[in-house]
């Protein structure tokens, strides 16, 4: 404790309970979220994992990127400056920023998985350790996926020429 609870699919997870996640800080506040989620969705359905310390300035790490049998073949990585709902929500403010230690996390995670396609992979710092932890890995674009392409990397146009069997040059 303190744990986290969320759907493992967040967005009907989000419509069915009107929030994106529960906190718990005990067993009974545990087992009372459980109770109140179960009457709308089934358990499985969701997953419960330790909340980082959140310090005001270990803000989420989005690192994203576009795969080909888990070879990464463009990425780009943000960070949350602002988010709605706080702490647990999309980025309403981000800039776009350069960690290789979450690029080195994120390569060896997708490589193992040998993974195809485009997706955000979430990592908060931890306080107790310094060191970078794995928050979820979304298999998807995400709501601000406009400042990626801002910065030259194109997942829209990358995902089309992939799908379509174009070439494509990669940054």
């Amino acid at each position: 404790f303190p744990l986290l609870i969320k759907g493992s699919e967040g967005l009907s997870f989000y419509r069915q309970m009107g929030r994106k996640a529960y906190q718990a800080g005990s067993r009974e506040e545990l087992r009372g979220h459980l109770r109140e989620i179960s009457e709308r969705l089934p358990l499985q359905d969701v997953f419960i994992q330790e909340l980082i310390p959140f310090t005001g300035t270990n803000r989420t790490i989005s690192f994203t990127a576009f795969c080909i049998e888990g070879r990464i073949h463009a990425h780009w990585t943000g960070i949350k400056l602002r988010e709605h709902p706080v702490r647990f929500g999309t980025a309403t403010y981000c800039k776009s920023i350069n960690l290789p230690e979450v690029y080195e996390l994120s390569r060896i995670l997708l490589s193992g998985l040998n993974y195809s396609g485009v997706c955000e992979v979430e990592f908060i710092l931890d306080p107790r350790d310094n060191r970078y932890k794995l928050i979820e890995i979304n298999a998807r674009t995400w709501l601000w996926v406009d400042l990626a392409i801002k910065c030259g990397i194109n997942y829209p146009l990358y995902i089309y020429n992939y799908l379509n069997h174009l070439e494509q040059q990669y940054p």
